[in-house]
């Protein structure tokens, strides 16, 4: 990474580079049997999963998720807690071939509802890093590790400094640092209580590949005449919205593939795709922030936000609460996706075994109507859990409350959630309707 001044030439770069790869998984308490799975896990499990491969182990939130004081303050204890997280440290590496020295951290954080496990890769910011939108998406792109490579250009990997406790391959991707992280905490939960990860056993989820793509959150730090486009109000313009955009305009093709995720450097973006933000402004890549010295925009697949320091104001106070919002809404979206998945099951299994009891009065297998209706019953307790809000309620900040609200109907939470409902309530509605035909059909009538 050469040393450059400040002229960019429309050419958008920063001097340092943080991106979070959040992603997500379930546990369970091991059942006796599959019909018997409890689904709600106490995050205060964490307290005895405890190892020296873990930095930290405790209740409520990280240092790294506190952000804005909230509102109130709720007591964490273990009769109760909201959450609880898992802090395995930070762990020095370097992205080859091009030997970029990188921080690597790992947080795992338990809710009821599902867990995150949220990876995080920073280069240090530097006046002597000059990394563009190419060498990002190389970063965003260590995902997971190529098959082949794509315009011939080498292939990137990650290599785990020395000095790490764990045993790593040279080569690793973001995916198998987060695997490899999840089973080392899966097996300590194992030991002490019991615990196994939802949708392996039962060969819901295949383990065997790459079986989720992150939630992404990108951190550009920049200066120069690009943190003058981004991270200033335009206060002294005549048309200060107007004003910014034309500024922002310039980088538009070098962030939008960050933004957007894109497979190469070169996107353009569409015009007519982005909403102005005022009636008569110009179309793009607006700020969907409140200060004007920080910029966020997102996406279905991430989110980007650049500012000047954001181990200053006022990305200090952010990012953690933005960071914390992002897992409480993945969590959700997990769980929603996985009881979805369970219930589909299960309906299937009722209309067989009805369909067969119905057929065949003879059967052996007759319809199990207990069985089913304790299905019934931990699917409604789990559900029960997707309406837990770990906080977002007290947080304070304009900004928070606006994203939060676009977060949810990025995963589409409550479209999810609806679906699990109406799915129940007709699994109720044929149950209720199968009771009243073996009545009819009992001898007693």
């Amino acid at each position: 990474m050469p040393k450059s001044n400040n002229t960019t030439n429309g050419e958008f770069f920063c001097r340092g580079l943080t991106i979070h790869f959040i992603y997500s998984f379930s546990l369970s308490k091991k059942p006796e049997s599959d019909d018997k799975v409890n689904y709600v896990i106490d995050p205060a499990i964490a307290l005895q999963c405890k190892s020296r491969d873990f930095r930290r182990v405790a209740l409520g939130n990280p240092n790294c998720r506190n952000g804005i004081m909230p509102h109130i303050i709720f007591t964490q204890n273990k009769k109760f807690a909201d959450s609880a997280y898992v802090d395995f440290g930070a762990m020095d590496a370097v992205i080859q071939p091009d030997e970029v020295k990188i921080n690597i951290n790992r947080l795992i954080r338990i809710f009821r509802t599902a867990c995150t496990c949220t990876i995080s890769i920073e280069v240090p910011r530097s006046i002597k890093n000059k990394m563009t939108t190419s060498n990002t998406l190389d970063f965003l792109n260590l995902v997971r590790l190529k098959i082949r490579n794509v315009g011939g250009k080498s292939q990137k990997r990650i290599e785990i400094g020395n000095g790490s406790k764990e045993r790593w391959n040279k080569q690793e991707s973001i995916y198998s640092i987060f695997f490899k992280t999840l089973k080392s905490f899966v097996q300590h939960c194992r030991k002490t209580k019991n615990i196994r990860l939802l949708g392996a056993v039962n060969k819901m989820i295949d383990l065997n590949k790459e079986n989720q793509t992150p939630w992404i959150v990108t951190v550009t730090e920049v200066d120069g005449e690009i943190e003058r486009a981004f991270c200033q109000d335009y206060s002294n313009e005549n048309d200060p919205s107007a004003a910014k955009m034309r500024a922002i305009g310039k980088y538009e093709k070098d962030i939008a593939p960050i933004v957007f995720r894109s497979i190469g450097p070169d996107m353009p973006l569409e015009p007519t795709y982005t909403d102005p933000p005022t009636p008569n402004g110009l179309p793009g890549l607006f700020n969907m922030g409140l200060d004007s010295r920080l910029y966020i925009n997102m996406s279905r697949r991430s989110a980007l936000i650049i500012c000047a320091s954001k181990d200053k104001d006022p990305a200090r106070f952010f990012l953690p609460d933005f960071l914390n919002i992002c897992e409480i809404v993945r969590t959700r979206w997990h769980m929603l996706i996985l009881m979805n998945r369970v219930i589909d099951t299960t309906m299937k299994s009722l209309r067989e075994a009805a369909m067969a009891d119905r057929i065949s009065v003879n059967s052996k297998n007759k319809f199990n109507m207990q069985a089913h209706l304790l299905k019934f019953i931990s699917l409604k307790e789990w559900l029960t859990t997707s309406s837990d809000d770990p906080g977002i309620y007290v947080v304070a900040g304009d900004a928070l409350s606006r994203l939060n609200s676009d977060l949810v109907n990025t995963f589409r939470i409550e479209e999810l959630r609806n679906l699990v409902m109406n799915k129940l309530s007709l699994m109720e509605r044929i149950f209720r309707n199968y009771q009243e035909w073996r009545w009819l059909q009992s001898p007693l009538r």
